[in-house]
């Protein structure tokens, strides 16, 4: 029971659930009642691999209200590393879902806004760009701010040397001065865009000239729809930063921000290719034989473009054979010309949607060619029609090569998941994935992808260290 609920939690970690967590509930619940330890370990684990911040804030949640003080304070330690909306959420979620707000919380989100107190610069940042989630906090709290915060937050009397007193001048001085309070001051181009109302050119380059490569990456496509990426001086700026982005970008941003603002063949297009795929490298490297699975059945487009990402991400960190089959009633190998997410993409663009489902085919043939894998990963929604089926099928490849391949499945849409509860039933080694159009949750797959087993990624999670101090604000 409690195996099997580990291993139910860490599938929930590969979906991307919107702030729609109270399914999740439970699962937390029932782990962290079977196995402190593990979950406040897990929690630590997730907070430095995961990508959706979902899920951050529903380990909060419990940690925060669990009975062991322990776990209270790595609940508290987590928290001090949160945005101000983040652990605004997090306060709502206890109130709405726990009831309570502990004694013990109230104090990590005291500490938590005093520590931003004593740093105007990002108290200042925290306070413009996050002014509902600050005095949320605050006041749901009864938390006295510090003479400054009060003047920022509620008075609406901003000391002159506060951004939020330069941000006032921004909103009413000449395109001239406004140019040169944003390159002053730093302006972030999320506090700029929305405070001056018809920039010229030069403002809009002050703004881009502050901006780091991370903000780019997620302003792509407002730089594209304001022109900046057809600007010479700009697309430099924007070139420049590119190049410098760092790994602390969710995975899958700059392959969805090329998509949002910028062409394949165009040098930010390159640049974003390239930042995607080092930046799934940093997960590991995958030293296990797979297979990759893709119905291309009737009405099954986003199986391959999903494939094709899939694909992109697998190959770029594997040491070892990868095959890739699209398959409806035949398996069709798919071979890119290249390493780049580009190469998968026009290598997938070629294969057409149509036929019917048969998920055991791709099995069948590497039986036939004798393919030795260790791992497949099936992108379908599942719903098998034809013959041969996936579990005889896996039955027959495991008894002719002696071996049990590990399977993870990538389900598209929310409907019943039939193949996953056969193959669990079965004693099949699986994880399943509920795929709803959202591409930054594939990067959740890897740290699945390159564990040798479960077991294994378990006790990689167990040896996650804790914080040494967690009374320490980070």
């Amino acid at each position: 029971m409690g195996a099997t609920t580990i291993s139910q939690l860490l599938d929930s970690l590969l979906t991307t659930p919107h702030r729609e967590m109270d399914a999740y509930l439970p699962l937390h619940q029932a782990v962290l009642d079977q196995d402190p330890t593990f979950y406040k370990h897990l929690a630590v684990w997730y907070s430095r691999n995961g990508e959706v911040r979902d899920h951050n804030e529903l380990f909060l949640g419990h940690l925060l209200v669990s009975e062991s003080s322990d776990l209270r304070e790595i609940g508290a330690w987590l928290l001090q590393e949160m945005a101000p909306y983040q652990v605004a959420r997090v306060v709502d979620f206890l109130k709405r879902k726990q009831g309570r707000l502990p004694r013990s919380t109230r104090t990590a989100i005291t500490r938590y806004l005093r520590k931003r107190e004593a740093d105007p610069f990002a108290f200042d940042r925290a306070a413009v760009r996050s002014k509902k989630a600050m005095k949320t906090l605050y006041a749901s709290l009864h938390i006295k701010p510090d003479q400054r915060a009060d003047a920022i937050l509620f008075k609406n009397e901003p000391p002159q040397d506060s951004l939020a007193f330069i941000v006032k001048q921004l909103a009413v001085a000449p395109p001239q001065k406004q140019a040169r309070l944003i390159r002053q001051h730093a302006i972030p181009w999320a506090i700029g865009v929305g405070v001056v109302s018809e920039p010229d050119w030069d403002v809009y380059l002050a703004l881009v000239e502050n901006m780091t490569g991370a903000e780019i990456v997620n302003n792509l496509k407002a730089l594209k729809n304001r022109g900046l990426l057809a600007n010479p001086q700009a697309s430099h700026i924007i070139k420049r930063k590119l190049e410098q982005v760092g790994a602390g970008a969710a995975a899958y941003k700059p392959r969805v921000a090329l998509e949002a603002g910028a062409e394949d063949h165009s040098e930010p297009g390159f640049i974003l290719n390239r930042l995607t795929d080092q930046k799934i490298k940093r997960y590991g490297r995958l030293d296990k034989p797979t297979t990759l699975l893709v119905d291309k059945s009737q009405s099954m487009e986003q199986a391959l473009k999903v494939g094709a990402r899939l694909a992109a991400m697998v190959s770029g960190i594997t040491q070892a054979p990868l095959r890739v089959f699209a398959i409806d009633g035949l398996a069709t190998p798919v071979k890119a010309d290249g390493p780049e997410s580009s190469h998968w993409e026009q290598a997938f663009q070629r294969i057409k949607a149509g036929g019917c489902t048969s998920l055991g085919i791709g099995l069948e043939a590497a039986q036939r060619a004798r393919f030795y894998m260790e791992q497949v990963i099936v992108v379908s929604d599942m719903r098998e029609n034809t013959e041969p089926f996936f579990l005889p099928a896996y039955r027959s490849y495991s008894r002719a090569l002696s071996v049990s391949p590990r399977v993870v499945l990538l389900q598209l849409g929310n409907g019943p998941n039939e193949l996953h509860e056969k193959l669990r039933g079965d004693g099949v080694p699986t994880h399943a994935m509920t795929f709803n159009g959202d591409y930054y949750a594939l990067p959740n797959m890897i740290p699945f992808l390159v564990q040798p087993s479960m077991e294994t990624l378990i006790a990689k999670i167990r040896a996650t260290p804790l914080p040494v101090s967690p009374n320490h604000s980070p």
